[in-house]
């Protein structure tokens, strides 16, 4: 099944007094000073619960990708029937901002916003559930808990791909959205600055869920249920329903 992938926004930003300044119209060309912009990437411990039952755990990933379809739009083949395990990846974003407007003269009502600070931080985790019913560290136990893992992981390569083409385009990112952001009033500048790296981090994200779902739709086929079905000797017995 598909491994959902939660976005979540915490959104911090400092706003600088604006000043006045003779010069072009060009936004680019009454550039304050060179902007301080980073990408931070942590990624959390994993939490495990194996005390949910596969009746349960079931039933949260059929909610799940009722929430991812909600989000996201429905998509062919995504579907939850029994669920042995799941993993609940989700990645949220931290903007940390100071920004600051200038006016493009002294005769001007035209502002042109700029970011001179920025801490981008992207967090990423991941929550794996392994059915109740399974003996914990018997075979079907490690074999579900190892699927799960390969999910885990995909998701993470993801992310941390993604944070490796924001650290290469932020700067260039962050300086045509100040060029499309001038304004008459200087709040509103950068406010409309803010909304447009809102905007950015979605436009990214979406890219990102498109290769996760390519990706862990290889992981989820029959040919690996099977595996993890007739690796282990014994078969567990118990009642789902």
């Amino acid at each position: 099944m598909m491994r959902i992938l939660h976005l979540s926004w915490v959104i911090v930003f400092v706003l600088l007094p604006f000043s006045a300044q003779a010069s072009s119209t060009k936004c680019a060309k009454l550039r304050p000073s060179r902007a301080d912009i980073k990408v931070v990437f942590q990624i959390n411990k994993t939490a495990y619960d194996h005390t949910k039952s596969i009746r349960y755990i079931s039933k949260l990933a059929r909610n799940e990708l009722a929430q991812w379809q909600r989000n996201f739009g429905k998509s062919d083949g995504m579907y939850v029937g029994h669920a042995s395990g799941l993993t609940k990846s989700s990645v949220r974003y931290e903007f940390k901002a100071k920004y600051t407007a200038r006016r493009t003269s002294s005769f001007s009502g035209v502002y042109c916003p700029y970011v001179s600070e920025l801490v981008l931080t992207v967090r990423y985790g991941s929550k794996i559930y392994v059915g109740s019913e399974f003996e914990n560290g018997g075979c079907y136990f490690m074999e579900v808990l190892d699927h799960e893992h390969k999910h885990h992981n995909a998701n993470m390569d993801v992310v941390s791909n993604l944070v490796e083409i924001l650290r290469k385009d932020i700067n260039q990112i962050v300086h045509y959205i100040e060029e499309k952001n001038y304004h008459s009033n200087p709040k509103s500048a950068m406010n409309k600055l803010q909304e447009s790296m809102q905007d950015m981090m979605g436009f990214y994200s979406k890219d990102a869920y498109a290769k996760m779902k390519e990706i862990n739709a290889k992981i989820d086929t029959p040919e690996e249920y099977r595996r993890v079905n007739s690796v282990c000797r014994k078969s567990p017995s118990f009642k789902l329903w």
